[in-house]
């Protein structure tokens, strides 16, 4: 198993948790998709050791990292404060001048990027999965990326967020929730361990000997609600570092919007893959593989 780490973001007293594999080389960074956690990466993560000292963070909200009270303190640009926060940290770890790699999923590319725009001498190289880059000011009212929707019967779907605060919270136990999500269509083509690890620490024990939800939906529907609030297009135009833009061959959104992110980025390359939006859980061989192909 992965050592723990808990990083204190200067003096707001939230703490991040983060998920050390160890590794030989330079440092690997590795960000999840709203609502999910860093052991999500793991088989990624074992994959990736021969070649880096491999990290993943519980963003604010999620798996062992501190839960602030308030719907604001889910903004993105909170997160990206995070974010910077640990990535500082993990340079002091082992006194290396930039983190060599850094991977993020659907909202941890979208924070990859505005944390690379503001420091850009922090990051060697980016990669992408499936990134939400939805326009300035959008909300996420349309299909879900992270998680497909149910419909009500008629009309629409439910806004994601809605739908989020909707989700059950607690089962009697993991064995319970295993068998409510197993076939769910959001986790039909999980890899098995990565289930397992999702159902081990995506659920935390509570005090009665039932489990509850490690992200609430009232935390994933804030950060869903916060989409638009920061400007992940117009930051993508300050970031230097070579950047690998991955489309998911399967997932919710447009190869344009993914073209013309490479376009405001100054070294972005435009790749896909055949796999569902939430890659490292779905594909984690191809994603491994993809990433070890790095120069």
């Amino acid at each position: 198993m992965p050592r723990s780490h808990r990083v204190a973001v200067g003096e707001s007293g939230v703490e991040i948790h983060v998920l050390d594999w160890g590794g030989d080389g330079p440092l690997a960074l590795l960000h999840h998709a709203n609502g999910f956690c860093a052991a999500t990466w793991g088989l990624v993560a074992e994959r990736l050791t021969p070649r880096w000292r491999v990290l993943a963070v519980d963003a604010r909200g999620h798996g062992d990292s501190s839960r602030p009270q308030g719907d604001a303190a889910y903004d993105w640009h909170e997160l990206t404060r995070d974010w910077l926060a640990v990535s500082r940290w993990a340079l002091r770890l082992v006194d290396q001048p930039m983190l060599d790699l850094v991977v993020g999923n659907s909202l941890g590319g979208a924070v990859s990027i505005l944390a690379a725009a503001e420091q850009p001498k922090l990051y060697r190289r980016l990669v992408l999965l499936d990134p939400v880059v939805v326009p300035a000011g959008a909300g996420r009212t349309e299909k879900s990326a992270d998680a497909p929707l149910p419909t009500s019967g008629e009309g629409p779907p439910l806004a994601i967020a809605e739908q989020a605060r909707r989700r059950r919270q607690i089962w009697p136990s993991r064995m319970a929730a295993a068998e409510a999500w197993r076939d769910k269509p959001m986790f039909a083509n999980w890899e098995a361990r990565a289930f397992e690890f999702y159902l081990e620490h995506g659920l935390r024990d509570r005090e009665d000997g039932r489990v509850e939800l490690s992200c609430s939906g009232d935390v994933e529907a804030a950060i869903f609600e916060h989409t638009g609030g920061a400007d992940v297009m117009g930051a993508a135009r300050a970031v230097s570092a070579p950047t690998w833009v991955v489309r998911a061959g399967r997932g919710y959104f447009p190869t344009e919007m993914f073209e013309n992110l490479c376009q405001c980025l100054e070294a972005g390359r435009f790749l896909e893959l055949d796999a569902g939006h939430l890659m490292p859980m779905e594909a984690p061989g191809l994603v491994a593989d993809l990433l070890l192909s790095q120069p």
